[in-house]
């Protein structure tokens, strides 16, 4: 997994976010990647897991690659944090996740997921601790908030903008469904929570 994704893993695993990252745009999604899959997940929950995933045509001047998540992505992502333990008592089973980036006026990148677990509690489990520990995760004080007021399902997290040059907001929304976790994070000059909720909308 080394080197699949050239800015932003640097950026959040440096704890910068420096979103301006995402300008350096992935080639188009081929059709033979859908082959590549979490080796522990069985054929029906990958094709369920791609049908939660933000469709391609959502963001249509952006590039898109669809790749597996593996259990070092996630851990990469950290500093500080035990995600490794925590993935291992969550049940954590494999993840598939479909990005976009390139040049646009409004995101210029994001990154959709869909986390699998053995089970709803897992799946739970794993939502709040990435909630709870959402400072350490993504690198900076983080203002959590309801997906939607009074709604206690699903959250947004806004973690700090780093002090770099064209650097953009990033907004990343997380909800546990079933024994799934839902994973959207969005970056760029016009990022917002309403432009989060409305890519969560488009699968």
């Amino acid at each position: 997994m080394n080197g699949r994704w050239p800015g932003f893993v640097k950026c959040i695993a440096a704890a910068t976010l420096c979103t301006a990252c995402f300008a350096g745009c992935a080639g188009p999604e081929p059709a033979a990647r859908s082959v590549a899959s979490p080796p522990a997940l069985s054929e029906d929950e990958l094709r369920t897991a791609r049908g939660q995933l933000v469709a391609r045509q959502a963001l249509p001047r952006l590039a898109v690659a669809l790749e597996p998540v593996e259990a070092t992505d996630l851990i990469a992502q950290a500093d500080g944090l035990d995600v490794q333990e925590q993935l291992k008592e969550d049940g954590f089973r494999g993840a598939i996740e479909r990005t976009f980036r390139g040049r646009s006026r409004t995101i210029t990148g994001a990154e959709s997921r869909v986390l699998v677990f053995a089970s709803a509690a897992g799946a739970a489990s794993f939502a709040s601790f990435l909630t709870e520990h959402a400072d350490l995760f993504f690198g900076g004080p983080s203002a959590v908030t309801p997906m939607r007021p009074g709604s206690p399902n699903g959250v947004v997290i806004k973690p700090p903008v780093c002090d770099c040059p064209g650097a953009y907001p990033l907004y990343v929304g997380i909800m546990a469904e079933g024994n799934r976790v839902m994973w959207l994070q969005v970056t760029g000059p016009r990022a917002s929570r309403t432009q989060l909720r409305a890519l969560w909308s488009a699968t």
